[in-house]
């Protein structure tokens, strides 16, 4: 444990955070006491930790596992970081290797293009909480290990497989070839209300379209059911979280009954 100024280079890769959302190749950033602890029961090893000198004297998460631990004084945090934080510890790790694509299932969460690291993060925290573990994103969708996306799923990220591809309409053919139906969300004509379609079935993944444009063509050509949710005629449309929370809790619904 070692107390440093904030123009130390030691403290590089926590300096001005909010600026550069994006994370170094292989590693991310962990942010809150609450968070860390998920992040320490899980494979991922554990780099460094940033704490301010007065909350590492409660630490509530054994800090001594990381191999380097940086103090700076309460005031200079914001400094550093680049915007007003309260939680006191900041961890840098690196990030668990990807899963296997053929290894995914039987529930799988397909994001398209999801830009929000808020909705990738509030969908993240809702498929770990009704039980799906694994999740297939493209290249277009806001990477779940940013550190906005962790933040926003409460560190629950950490307990999900993942796997990125470049090649979203392939990768799901590969998985309705192991019998994994893909039900993609969109109000196109001949979707089927989610309260006329049939959630029986061994494995399935739900595909979530971008905030904007919805699935890509390309996307919805290769699903096997497209579905839509009634809502109020008023209500052009509902966020992308919402619709994957209605959705995941729809598909694990019939599983539970």
């Amino acid at each position: 444990m070692i107390k440093l100024e904030i123009d130390d280079p030691r403290l590089d890769p926590f300096r001005d955070l909010k600026g550069r959302d994006a994370f170094t190749e292989g590693t991310l950033v962990a942010e809150s006491s609450k968070v860390i602890l998920k992040l320490l029961e899980t494979s991922a090893v554990p780099i460094a930790l940033l704490a301010s000198e007065n909350d590492i004297k409660n630490c509530p998460f054994d800090y001594e596992k990381f191999p380097q631990v940086f103090l700076v004084a309460d005031q200079d945090i914001k400094k550093l970081v680049g915007y007003h934080y309260h939680q006191g510890f900041i961890a840098l790790a690196s990030r668990a290797a990807p899963t296997p694509l053929n290894d995914l299932g039987p529930h799988v969460l397909i994001l398209n293009g999801i830009t929000s690291p808020e909705n990738v993060g509030t969908l993240i925290r809702t498929a770990a909480g009704l039980g799906i573990s694994d999740v297939l994103f493209d290249a277009k969708t806001c990477h779940p290990h940013v550190r906005r996306a962790i933040r926003v799923s409460m560190g629950n990220v950490f307990y999900m497989r993942w796997h990125q591809t470049y090649d979203l309409p392939g990768a799901i053919k590969k998985l309705n070839q192991r019998g994994i139906k893909v039900i993609g969300s969109a109000n196109d004509p001949g979707s089927l209300s989610i309260n006329n379609f049939s959630w029986e079935g061994v494995g399935q993944a739900i595909v979530i379209g971008s905030e904007g444009h919805g699935m890509d063509d390309a996307v919805r050509a290769v699903c096997d059911q497209l579905v839509y949710i009634p809502i109020n005629e008023k209500v052009a449309h509902l966020n992308a979280a919402g619709v994957g929370a209605i959705l995941m809790h729809e598909m694990l619904r019939v599983r539970r009954v």
